[in-house]
């Protein structure tokens, strides 16, 4: 009745992520990615809702968010550009071959930014992989953004000082106060 086998990778709620070490009706042992071995009552096991990325394999999806500027070539040239370019390094990468789909395509306005999805899909043999695919997939759209001149999109706080409006984004803005 479990949804997960011995050797299985999961991804539970609070993305904890680890492999299935046992199981049985009353414990659950996982190792994490640091090789810490962290047990779950079998009940709060199944209350962190797991979802096995072995069995039938996994999809991811990044938000890309770009600034307006680019509104005429997001939906055609950026986000042709933007596949090919994930297609080709995610081929070069070792868990490139189980790489089963790739799709990039307009999300949505948001206020300060114009959001592409980049949605892919992974067989489940590259469960093991999960949080280096993740990380290289932020990697790899980060660098196409910047060898391609789009300027990635961020929100803007304006600080009247009385003589000049003075510019920061949030990050500089909470340093300051």
């Amino acid at each position: 009745w479990f949804p997960t086998r011995r050797g299985d990778y999961v991804l539970l709620e609070g993305d904890e992520f680890g492999k299935v070490l046992m199981q049985s009706p009353d414990t659950v042992q996982l190792r994490t990615p640091g090789r810490a071995i962290k047990y779950y009552r079998t009940t709060d096991f199944m209350a962190a809702m797991p979802v096995n990325l072995s069995e039938k394999g996994f999809g991811l999806y990044i938000h890309c968010y770009l600034d307006y500027r680019h509104r005429y070539q997001l939906t055609s040239a950026i986000r042709a550009v933007l596949e090919k370019q994930v297609r080709s390094a995610l081929e070069h990468e070792e868990f490139g071959l189980h790489l089963h789909k790739l799709q990039v395509g307009f999300s949505r306005a948001e206020r300060y930014a114009l959001s592409l999805g980049v949605f892919a899909v992974f067989s489940g043999e590259a469960a093991s992989r999960y949080i280096p695919i993740r990380r290289s997939l932020r990697q790899i759209i980060f660098d196409t953004c910047n060898d391609n001149g789009w300027s990635l999109a961020y929100s803007e706080l304006k600080v009247n000082t009385g003589q000049d409006s003075l510019a920061l984004d949030e990050g500089q803005a909470l340093a300051r106060r």
